[in-house]
């Protein structure tokens, strides 16, 4: 598919292509467009799953979706969330207890997550050993 004359239409049009077709124009597109794929009420919690875990998409749309609370009550979104480097560092760290404590210690040597996030991973790996040890 060709996305040339897509990109061109007029904003109307175009939100109304993105709407009908998905998720598929999400990535790279303005933030109105994609804020309205959001809202609408077709998407899916597997959708959901799948954009936020997409490295390209805006950390205004992961933002978004890290502050829905019905979305963010799935484990995957979360884990998907934290794991994003494109998420605001402010919703990941909240994240990060909310977590599985085998999925913490990978996101502590993870490269690919913020440092702030993983340094938060590591002090939660360190406290959970120095629990186990008393």
């Amino acid at each position: 598919m060709k996305t040339g004359p897509v990109r061109t239409a007029p904003p109307d049009l175009y939100r109304k292509l993105v709407l009908l077709t998905g998720i598929r124009l999400l990535v790279g597109t303005a933030l109105l467009v994609a804020t309205a794929v959001l809202g609408s009420p077709r998407i899916t919690e597997a959708e959901i799953e799948s954009i936020s875990s997409m490295k390209g998409v805006s950390d205004e749309i992961l933002r978004t979706i890290g502050n829905h609370r019905e979305w963010t009550k799935r484990y995957r979104v979360l884990n998907n969330l934290v794991r994003n480097p494109r998420t605001p560092v402010g919703i990941a760290l909240s994240m990060v207890p909310r977590l599985n404590p085998r999925d913490i210690k990978g996101i502590a040597v993870d490269r690919n997550v913020p440092e702030p996030v993983r340094k938060q991973a590591q002090k939660f790996v360190k406290g959970e050993a120095g629990q186990k040890k008393h």
